[in-house]
């Protein structure tokens, strides 16, 4: 590709105020969420995209848990060492800042002030997860990395959840799942993967192996108990070179479109905009946009 036409992709996209790299996350979504998320919409645009309580429940476990058990945690990049608290005030701290977001509805808002009862478990767990892997090592937390393969104009960046000078660890909680019945919301546990792990999650921490070198280890969590996983290197080796596919994929379109939504869409099939869970968090102003330019 020419740097004209890599430049001008670059420009485009993130709703015309320009994306210079792309993320495990990013590459996890359907093709059609890529585009919506990453070249129809600016950063401030996705920001107001309407999560519900599961998307919370991971930061508002997790974050808490570094704050606690860290040395060092890296915010936009700059390292600064965490303020020394109890884990129930940074719990608290985190709630603070969750309350702030809009609920989706009615519903999620009365699940969202029914998890927070199930968050310090949750964080009980992690925190026993990460000292059995890690001791009493120096902990490092969401330290950006990244790789660049040749031929591919986006380097690939993320955050590593826990990291010391040897060690990574990915962790992704399991929320309780709600339902709402006669007598109100009714819980249900989330259980942990028990023989294999997620692809969509061992891509993420094969991106974080490959960046790193470091062993890699992936850690479920919920309120009652928490699994590790410790997957061979050949098969994160696999699972990253699916990924750097699915990137080349991505390019080859904004390539041929010049990053024009409108020839993409014509390339590229329509979003599942009832059955697919990856488009609920669309507001109506989104939605109704994406509606337009698939001609839905």
């Amino acid at each position: 590709m020419n740097q004209d036409l890599e430049l001008k992709i670059k420009q485009r996209l993130s709703g015309g105020e320009g994306h210079h790299h792309l993320s495990p996350s990013s590459l996890a979504i359907p093709l059609p969420k890529f585009f919506i998320n990453y070249l129809m919409f600016n950063q401030e645009e996705r920001r107001k995209q309407l999560t519900n309580y599961k998307m919370h429940y991971g930061n508002t476990c997790n974050n808490p848990v570094q704050k606690f058990l860290c040395k060092y945690i890296f915010d936009a990049g700059k390292k600064f060492t965490p303020k020394k608290k109890t884990l129930d005030e940074h719990i608290q701290d985190e709630f603070d800042i969750v309350d702030q977001y809009p609920p989706k509805n009615e519903k999620d808002l009365e699940c969202r002030k029914e998890m927070k009862q199930y968050v310090r478990p949750t964080a009980d767990q992690i925190v026993k997860a990460v000292k059995e892997l890690l001791g009493e090592q120096e902990i490092v937390a969401e330290r950006y990395v990244h790789t660049n393969e040749e031929g591919l104009i986006f380097d690939l960046l993320g955050r590593i959840d826990f990291e010391t000078d040897d060690t990574i660890i990915e962790l992704k909680t399991k929320p309780i799942n709600f339902r709402v019945t006669k007598k109100g919301l009714s819980a249900t546990k989330q259980k942990l993967p028990e023989e294999e792990a997620d692809e969509a999650h061992l891509k993420q921490l094969a991106f974080y192996y490959k960046a790193t070198g470091k062993t890699p280890y992936l850690v479920y969590a919920n309120h009652e108990e928490y699994k590790i996983f410790k997957p061979e290197l050949p098969q994160l080796e696999y699972y990253y070179q699916q990924m750097i596919n699915k990137a080349f994929i991505i390019q080859n379109i904004l390539e041929i479109t010049e990053a024009d939504i409108n020839k993409i869409t014509q390339l590229v099939e329509p979003p599942d905009l009832i059955k697919s869970f990856y488009y609920n968090d669309l507001n109506s102003q989104q939605l109704e946009k994406v509606k337009e330019v698939w001609r839905l």
